[in-house]
């Protein structure tokens, strides 16, 4: 009894390997099948793809001809409480810096004539500040610029920390009695300066300027910067207050203490 009753359980079991091997082959040959249609399913979307990419490619070459000028879109934000970090702070906050000076100036009656200017193309040869310079043909001008700030992958000897002050520049483009009287006035107002050594052209509108028609008299004057030409360049509010304050103070009383020299 117990042998047939056996029998029965291995046939059972036998019909269900047979059953399972069936069900093992049939879903073989589904998996097959998917694999293939999978297969074209691709092929198919990257021949759409490459179609969609080119008529992109067109569309984007339509709107956007090769050569057309392109900037990175951001703003200005504050870092903590004195930071400020955006782009082209190279040199846009060299002109705040002037009309801070300039309203510094407003009620003050100067013994010079005073000119505030903005010029172009400085990053490339300095066209704007040539003909300006050629045009006014001012006795003395102080070149205002940014120089590079200190940051982690920057050496500590060729950069400028930021909050010290602005930097007065020291060397063959910097006429010695101004840079002499900016760092008197920084004394006397109390104001922290940094000094840059140049050894050569400068980096700023100040070099050709000063060889302008008969030469000019010429100062530069920096704030110091991190990440320089990039769109997060980081000036320190409180470079560019006391910068503005320096000029106030280097202009008053100027045209007196020039001709005396």
């Amino acid at each position: 009894m117990m042998e047939d009753v056996g029998k029965v359980f291995a046939d059972v079991g036998l019909a269900g390997v047979g059953l399972v091997a069936l069900a093992a082959e049939q879903m073989g040959k589904a998996g097959k099948f998917l694999v293939e249609k999978g297969a074209a399913a691709v092929e198919e979307g990257r021949k759409h793809g490459a179609e969609l990419q080119r008529k992109c490619q067109e569309e984007a070459q339509r709107r956007i001809p090769v050569g057309t000028p392109a900037v990175y879109r951001t703003g200005c934000r504050t870092l903590g409480d004195k930071l400020l970090c955006g782009k082209a702070l190279d040199d846009r906050a060299c002109f705040a810096v002037l009309l801070d000076a300039a309203e510094q100036l407003k009620d003050t009656a100067l013994d010079v004539d005073l000119y505030i200017l903005g010029s172009t193309q400085e990053e490339t040869h300095s066209t704007g500040a040539i003909t300006a310079a050629y045009g006014l043909a001012p006795d003395f001008c102080v070149a205002v610029d940014v120089t590079h700030g200190d940051s982690p992958d920057a050496s500590k000897e060729k950069t400028f920390p930021l909050g010290k002050g602005p930097v007065i520049g020291l060397g063959p483009n910097c006429t010695k009695w101004m840079a002499r009287r900016m760092e008197q006035r920084a004394r006397e107002w109390e104001l922290p300066v940094q000094y840059e050594v140049m050894a050569g052209s400068s980096g700023t509108n100040g070099w050709p300027m000063q060889i302008i028609r008969e030469g000019i008299a010429t100062a530069v004057l920096s704030v110091p910067l991190r990440y320089m030409h990039t769109p997060i360049e980081t000036v320190h509010g409180d470079d560019l207050t006391n910068t503005a304050k320096l000029l106030a103070a280097f202009v008053r009383g100027l045209g007196e203490e020039a001709e005396a020299l």
